[in-house]
């Protein structure tokens, strides 16, 4: 019975004594009170030194790695669905021209994007066709024409 008695009270020493202090858990993990070693964040969430949770990444970044210190922000021709997932390229047809998105906005008619990610759609140039913006423009066959009047801003 002692000797069950000395092995509990060594055992919860070790314990206390392995236990990480909250105060020195390094950045991108967290610790709790109970915690014999750090634990790294998840994908889509960071964490500064001497943390007791992880943050979720703001709308508009994201952290792919589990550890992550920092959320980087969606760049420009991209979208970020979700904080825990790569950007995005925006597909044909779609633009992005500011950083942090989570969507791709639609090209106007008379435009098209020449690749996927662009961050700006392209005026259709005279005597080609530009119907589908994820299409490259096609040349009018001769004698034929496009009649198109359209108020793009740029």
């Amino acid at each position: 019975m002692f000797s069950l008695l000395f092995l509990s009270i060594i055992a919860c020493t070790l314990l206390q004594v392995n236990a990480f202090n909250v105060e020195d858990c390094p950045q991108g993990h967290y610790c709790t009170s109970r915690a014999i070693t750090p634990i790294p964040c998840p994908p889509g969430t960071w964490s500064n030194a001497g943390a007791s949770k992880c943050e979720a990444c703001p709308i508009g970044y994201y952290s792919t790695k589990g550890g992550a210190s920092y959320c980087t922000q969606c760049e420009q021709g991209h979208f970020c669905e979700s904080a825990d997932l790569s950007p995005q390229p925006c597909p044909l047809g779609f633009f992005n021209s500011r950083l942090g998105q989570m969507e791709c906005s639609p090209c106007a008619p008379g435009t098209y994007t020449p690749a996927v990610a662009s961050v700006q759609c392209t005026i259709c140039p005279a005597g080609s066709s530009c119907i589908n913006a994820a299409v490259l423009p096609e040349k009018c066959s001769l004698g034929i024409y496009i009649k198109f009047i359209s108020h793009i801003e740029l």
